[in-house]
């Protein structure tokens, strides 16, 4: 197999703003998935459990945070587009402060009512002026700890772009080294650390990993898009369902031996890192012009930012304090996808709302 880069265009890429929309889709139900198979931890599992029914959803559904950094990582690191670092730390920062905001109140409002809180560093026992502390020291809500991740990516950013308008192919060959490395020390060693915890394979201590975690995804998202890696549709198939496989099975094995882990829903697993690419790269394969119903795909790829910060508390409503509760609980094979598809539904009529009332949808 022969690669060679190509020019990265500064036009719109369709196929990201495809990939958003799916991304953003699963990792709703990634979540509602998640507190069901959560609580089935305590209980005896078999293959035919609903905490299976929960870890297939969430198996099969790993994918759309990688995705998101590998999104990133190509806006970020192209030398023909524009980066500017503190346009970008606001862009995302003012939104995740106000959304800090609304969770802490939520939670502050859930506490006092004796209701369940949405999982967070602030718990709404203190006052609400502590949650500002806890806004430093961690995401307020679950979700929002991949904006502090972006935050610190972009950070970064300025010192790894200059690598990438090396002449004479020389940006690729540092890219692939990086890669190499990251694979090796943060996905790789780490993965037969804990299947086998008592072998000592290596010293660590000796070999600072760079580019050391998250770092790697926007990197291999920067390496696939420019790289026309030849390899056919069914093959990808094939990488993303043993990805899928190996997750789900993992899973549920560790799961059998009370092993709490919970190690290879980790989003660095071998696993998760295979099935992302796969669905990278597909996207790129199959969404290569507008396509049908391309306004609305475009919105809700404008819109997905915001989604995702609001997409948790909607869920939280839903799935914990709404009449589904129970049966969502009880029937998780057909309760997990009704409350996830009428969370993608209120959220996005949300989000549309507030992104037409122009003096708020900057900060919001």
């Amino acid at each position: 197999m022969t690669t060679t880069v190509v020019e990265v265009k500064t036009e719109r890429i369709y196929y990201f703003d495809h990939l958003r929309v799916i991304a953003s889709i699963s990792v709703i139900v990634l979540h509602t998935a998640v507190l069901i198979l959560n609580a089935q931890r305590k209980l005896e599992v078999d293959f035919a459990s609903m905490f299976n029914v929960a870890n297939a959803y969430d198996s099969l559904l790993r994918f759309p945070v990688d995705c998101f950094f590998m999104i990133a990582g190509v806006l970020m690191f192209a030398p023909q587009r524009r980066f500017r670092l503190a346009h970008q730390i606001r862009r995302v920062g003012i939104p995740l402060v106000s959304w800090s905001i609304v969770y802490a109140i939520a939670n502050h409002v859930f506490y006092r009512q004796d209701q369940a809180i949405i999982t967070s560093s602030y718990d709404g026992q203190g006052s609400l002026l502590s949650a500002v502390g806890d806004f430093f020291s961690g995401p307020l809500a679950y979700h929002l700890w991949f904006v502090y991740f972006l935050i610190g990516i972009y950070a970064v950013a300025p010192l790894v772009r200059p690598l990438m308008a090396l002449p004479d192919g020389s940006s690729e060959r540092l890219l692939r080294y990086a890669l190499s490395l990251w694979l090796v020390f943060t996905v790789l060693l780490p993965t037969v650390a804990h299947v086998w915890p008592d072998t000592e394979l290596f010293y660590f201590a000796s070999f600072p990993s760079f580019p050391a975690g998250y770092l790697g995804l926007p990197l291999l998202g920067y390496y696939l898009h420019i790289t026309p890696l030849r390899i056919a549709r069914p093959w990808l198939v094939c990488g993303f369902l043993l990805g899928v496989v190996a997750t789900f099975l993992i899973t549920y094995l560790e799961e059998t031996q009370r092993d709490q882990s919970l190690w290879a829903f980790q989003n660095l697993a071998p696993g998760v890192v295979l099935s992302s690419a796969c669905v990278f790269l597909l996207a790129k394969a199959t969404f290569t012009g507008r396509g049908r119903n391309y306004r609305l795909i475009s919105l809700y790829s404008r819109l997905s930012f915001r989604i995702y910060l609001l997409y948790a508390l909607v869920l939280h409503y839903v799935r914990s304090l709404s009449p589904l509760n129970d049966w969502y609980r009880d029937q998780p094979l057909f309760g997990i996808p009704t409350v996830a598809a009428l969370t993608i539904v209120v959220t996005f009529a949300i989000a549309r709302a507030i992104d037409l009332i122009k003096p708020i949808r900057t900060y919001v």
